[in-house]
């Protein structure tokens, strides 16, 4: 008999010294900590079914994405469990949005354990401005800071419980009063527990400016075509481009691993500048490319703009294949031609 009165004392001050961990004064600060020291991301405060990778980040908004690259998923390997206190519902309202109903019952609900499982890291690796903020005047605007990776959780679930008083203290038992929807993904119930799927809940800022002044300090080349010769007239759709890196030798060997030759066409009848082929770079600096001026139904007889520019980074041809203006670069050269089919 002593030792059961003793076990249930001891699970009761047990109850007691969790329940005062969890009406911490800083529970917000101490959930955020926890999150950012388990995943080295910052918590969301409103859940996204979609990442928000590239997107700069500015007074707690995703304003817009402005850089691209590859994407690499890792699992991380881990799971995390957070608390909610009855004053803490408007926060986890706010990061589950509506697919969250705590019910009308919601003063029986003392607190809410919020389970993430299967975490995984989506990363930006390899990233890159989109080619349509290479402007001069979009400067400012890449040195804001953007979301370089994010936190996934394959499947997240909410508990309520509810406390009740006994001969012996304070218990506390699962609440059935709550609803989670499945808006983000395939939704289980399970009487007590609500469970969900996929959704993105961390994120991580890279300060654009460091890429930026990285690029900035990076060599400027120069670059010569000699072929095709300016004005010259091209009697076919493809053309060959053919040209040199003047001082290519005095590179140090890092950059001349970095660099990277492409080339653009514009047709005098269009705005927008057309990514063509990636140069390719010999050992001495000569380079040489294809490009395509129109097409065999359309172009005969029109001018264009060939140019070539130099950059140190592989630009995505998914986004970047189209813009209005030739990027800013680490040294470009431009000649016109005008196309003129033989009949």
């Amino acid at each position: 008999m002593i030792q059961k009165s003793f076990f249930l004392l001891f699970a009761m001050l047990c109850s007691c010294a969790f329940l005062g961990r969890l009406i911490d004064s800083d529970l917000e600060g101490i959930k955020k900590d926890r999150f950012a020291s388990s995943t080295g991301h910052e918590m969301l405060k409103i859940l996204f079914k979609e990442d928000r990778l590239g997107y700069i980040y500015e007074n707690d908004f995703f304003v817009k994405k402005v850089w691209g690259g590859n994407i690499v998923t890792q699992a991380i390997g881990q799971n995390i469990e957070i608390n909610y206190t009855r004053n803490d519902f408007d926060k986890l309202k706010l990061l589950l949005g509506d697919d969250l109903s705590l019910g009308p019952e919601l003063e029986a609900i003392d607190y809410i354990t919020l389970k993430l499982e299967d975490i995984k890291r989506h990363e930006l690796v390899d990233f890159q401005p989109l080619i349509e903020y290479m402007g001069k005047d979009e400067t400012e605007t890449l040195k804001k800071p953007f979301v370089v990776s994010m936190i996934n959780v394959s499947k997240f679930s909410v508990e309520a419980y509810q406390k009740t008083t006994g001969e012996f203290g304070a218990v506390y038992r699962p609440y059935p009063g709550i609803t989670l929807k499945g808006s983000t993904g395939t939704s289980g119930k399970k009487e007590d527990k609500q469970t969900s799927y996929n959704v993105f809940i961390g994120y991580k800022l890279y300060d654009g400016y460091k890429w930026i002044d990285n690029f900035q300090n990076m060599p400027k080349v120069d670059i010569w075509i000699v072929e095709p010769k300016e004005d010259e007239l091209i009697n076919r759709v493809r053309a060959r481009v053919k040209g040199s890196l003047p001082y290519y030798s005095a590179l140090e060997e890092d950059y001349k691993n970095k660099l990277s030759l492409y080339i653009m066409t514009q047709n005098e009848y269009q705005d927008d500048w057309i990514l063509q082929s990636k140069v390719r770079i010999d050992t001495q600096g000569y380079f040489e490319g294809i490009v395509k001026l129109g097409d065999l139904e359309q172009g005969n007889g029109h001018r264009y703009s060939i140019a070539v520019f130099a950059t140190y980074f592989k630009i995505n041809r998914e986004v970047n294949s189209k813009i209005p203006f030739l990027p800013f670069n680490k040294g470009k050269y431009v000649i016109n031609v005008k196309r003129q089919d033989d009949f």
